[in-house]
């Protein structure tokens, strides 16, 4: 594991890079927390996700990519496609 950031008071608070077993988080934490809006690379399915966190949790409004060209834009909720969003095929289609 690896932080590259700012810190307050002993926690990562902030802006900053965490990098865990080839994935990787790049933006802002409070209190050493994924909060606020963000990068989140998964390194075991290549896809890659940018958006909103709250409380170490893909949560709220953002983009996430897949290696095949898809993606989908709208909202999350506990790490899943909940809610209203636009998933777009890598073929074109768009539902």
């Amino acid at each position: 594991m690896k932080y590259e950031g700012d810190f307050f008071e002993g926690k990562k608070t902030g802006h900053g890079k965490f990098e865990f077993e080839g994935s990787y988080y790049e933006g802002e934490f409070v209190d050493g927390q994924f909060q606020g809006r963000g990068t989140y690379y998964f390194a075991d399915s290549g896809r890659i996700y940018r958006g909103e966190f709250r409380d170490n949790n893909i949560e709220g409004t953002g983009v996430m990519t897949f290696p095949d060209g898809s993606s989908y834009e709208g909202e999350f909720q506990n790490g899943k496609m909940q809610g209203e969003g636009c998933m777009w095929m890598s073929n074109g289609d768009k539902y």
